[in-house]
């Protein structure tokens, strides 16, 4: 998969304090909020993504990776068209096929037609690139809004199980 966007999260002070506290015990606690966290920022980039066929939103996908004490989210997608609709490119001359089939399918176009208009697409991107369309920098946003919450209700659970016991 082709990670698009790695999900860093900013806590709060009293939230490091308790993960410095509880250490690896923490971690599937943590792990299952990221969990969460990262539905949600996957939600949000497949609901962002630009719309054709589906096929990009549904190649999005969010994970969580455990790299010893550091836990992390990350959104990507295998198809190799993510990242220039994410990002953008500079200018270049597109192939014809992929972008008359799409003229076919957006404005119902054949023959000449959807070959003239794809010309123009193409001439177009040929001369602007395509606009960065930051669908996952919207999940990866929707992630850091609502992690530091999760995460912290978390290692709270976790501090009053450990209290209990």
């Amino acid at each position: 998969m082709l990670v698009l966007k790695k999900v860093n999260i900013k806590i709060s002070a009293k939230t490091q304090t308790l993960l410095q506290r509880f250490g690896e015990v923490a971690t599937p606690q943590v792990q299952g909020a990221m969990q969460v966290v990262m539905q949600a920022a996957e939600a949000v980039a497949k609901e962002k993504a630009p719309k054709d066929q589906g096929l990009l939103q549904d190649s999005i996908a969010g994970t969580v990776e455990v790299h010893g004490p550091r836990i992390v989210g990350v959104l990507g997608s295998p198809l190799i068209y993510a990242a220039p609709m994410e990002y953008g490119t500079k200018a270049f001359w597109p192939p014809s096929a992929p972008l008359e089939e799409w003229v076919g399918r957006k404005f119902g176009l054949q023959g000449i037609e959807r070959r003239s208009v794809a010309f123009l697409v193409r001439r177009a991107i040929a001369r602007r690139g395509l606009r960065a369309r930051k669908f996952m920098a919207a999940g990866g946003q929707k992630a850091q809004a609502i992690a530091p919450g999760l995460i912290g209700r978390a290692l709270r659970t976790l501090e009053r199980q450990l209290s209990d016991g």
